[in-house]
């Protein structure tokens, strides 16, 4: 996930639980049960987006480490090799 990605979610994620906080104070002050439950709702829904990006961040940095890891390995070998090459025969 890019860094844009992530602030735009993040301001979006905020933005839902202000505005459900907000719809649940308001249904509660007017007695509007209807609307306490969709705050509520959008509240929760601002949580499992959380929950899911927290996730696919963590993916991305397994990804990212076990490519690293490959790279190295590789590097790893072929210097390996190269060290075996270069001695001298007895």
């Amino acid at each position: 996930m890019t860094d844009h990605k992530t602030a735009t979610s993040v301001h979006k994620r905020f933005a839902d639980t202000v505005a459900g906080k907000a719809r649940e104070i308001a249904g509660a002050i007017t007695g509007n049960d209807e609307l306490v439950e969709e705050g509520r709702l959008q509240r929760e829904g601002a949580r499992a987006d959380e929950s899911r990006i927290t996730q696919e961040a963590r993916e991305d940095r397994e990804r990212l480490i076990d490519q690293k890891n490959a790279e190295l390995e590789a590097e790893f070998r072929r210097l390996e090799n190269h060290a075996e090459q270069e001695r001298p025969c007895r």
